[in-house]
């Protein structure tokens, strides 16, 4: 009796366990190209320091809540199509602002590349 109460309750936390969200689902917020894809949010795109690896993350407009970012990629360039401005950290305390606007995408140079930690982005 007393394992198949042990069996039982650990399946039980097993499905509860796999139902709940896990901090890295956040960065599942990485999808989508191009402006607007998701009303409300700004569409970032990062690019490595070798000119080759991409990614995006999306980051909500209007609340000025500091969006984590996982991504262990060292940034080089940072931009986005979208009329915003956002600021970035660094993991090594660097911080970049970037300037979008409606006449084409916003680009900034990250002074000394380094993986991203976290940013905020609100509409213009």
């Amino acid at each position: 009796m007393r394992s198949s109460t042990i069996s039982v309750t650990l399946a039980l936390l097993a499905s509860v366990a796999s139902a709940a969200p896990s901090a890295i689902q956040h960065e599942t917020r990485q999808v989508g190209i191009g402006p607007n894809v998701v009303p409300g949010y700004a569409t970032v795109k990062f690019t490595g320091g070798n000119g080759t690896s991409n990614y995006y993350q999306l980051f909500p407009l209007g609340n000025d809540e500091v969006i984590p970012i996982y991504n262990p990629t060292s940034v080089s360039v940072i931009s986005t199509e979208d009329n915003v401005t956002c600021t970035f950290k660094g993991v090594n305390g660097g911080h970049t602002s970037l300037q979008g606007g409606t006449e084409g995408e916003g680009c900034v140079d990250v002074e000394v590349p380094q993986k991203q930690v976290s940013g905020t982005c609100c509409s213009n």
